[in-house]
């Protein structure tokens, strides 16, 4: 894969993340509440936050951990 087809990738996965954001699952939902505003243990969470070729529903940088819910749009 060129550097083009590259950023083309990133940017549909960049693009596709934010709409998700925008339309969280009831799951999503609930557990952001929870892992904003650094509550959780004090880590900054993601979400739907690119890695590679995949996209993380949440996903702490500094904290190395990423969280996948499982439901009905999975």
């Amino acid at each position: 894969m060129n550097a083009r087809q590259a950023d083309g990738r990133n940017a549909l996965l960049s693009s596709f993340a934010r709409d998700r954001r925008n339309a969280p699952s009831d799951a999503e939902a609930r557990l952001w509440y929870f892992l904003r505003d650094r509550r959780m243990a004090g880590f900054k969470f993601r979400r739907q936050h690119a890695l590679g070729r995949y996209i993380a529903d949440f996903a702490s940088v500094d904290g190395r951990l990423v969280i996948e819910l499982d439901g009905g749009q999975h």
